[in-house]
């Protein structure tokens, strides 16, 4: 059963039109956001790369006013959006930026909802080491990404991206080769399954900086 969009979080897009109400509601519902949000610590300076419409940045910082957000994307349309969402809170902040020109020193959490695939596979290590280097020591990266199993979910998954970014490459790993790619730039990582009661195989790679 799909849990409800918390209404204080759908109150910030709920005078930003239908196409956004829709989608806000739409993601809410195939995204393990509330899982995503069990692995943050309630302080801390928080950046969510390639936020979208910032739903999950919203949850975050609305659920500890001690968290500094920060979300990033560059789609200019997706960051509107999300800036409208902002109505004068002082720990939020969404910016038009790519990952790899954020000026920041250190950051306690990274976390990349959804996003990685859509990253080419030459640009994916660049931007995971980026994050290594900023974290703060014992730093947390949390990225929620499609695993291959259940085979079942891993082919609609597959299906329902390709559909919605049509002509555009998805980039796809496997687990094994994720695991390998994060402990080779220096993350001692854990994976949980965050598909339970979805219909897509998504899973979460918990990424610790040494």
């Amino acid at each position: 059963m799909f849990k409800r969009i918390p209404q204080e979080l759908f109150n910030l897009y709920s005078d930003l039109g239908s196409a956004v109400i829709s989608y806000v509601r739409l993601r809410w519902r195939i995204c393990p956001f509330e899982k995503i949000m069990q692995h943050v610590p309630l302080k801390g300076t928080i950046v969510d790369v390639g936020c979208g419409y910032g739903l999950l940045g919203n949850l975050l910082a609305l659920s500890s006013p001690e968290r500094d957000v920060i979300g990033i994307d560059l789609s200019p349309r997706r960051i509107r959006v999300a800036q409208g969402t902002i109505k004068g809170r002082r720990n939020i902040r969404f910016l038009l930026q790519d990952a790899n020109s954020l000026k920041i020193e250190k950051c306690d959490v990274f976390v990349m909802s959804d996003f990685l695939h859509h990253v080419p596979y030459q640009h994916q290590e660049q931007l995971l080491a980026m994050c290594y280097q900023k974290l703060s020591k014992n730093g947390l990266l949390i990225m929620e990404e499609v695993d291959d199993k259940p085979y079942w979910k891993y082919q609609f998954t597959i299906v329902v991206d390709v559909l919605l970014n049509l002509g555009h490459r998805i980039y796809f790993r496997s687990s094994p080769e994720y695991l390998s790619l994060l402990s080779r730039i220096g993350f001692q990582t854990k994976t949980e399954v965050a598909h339970k009661g979805l219909p897509f195989s998504d899973i979460l790679y918990l990424c610790r900086k040494n």
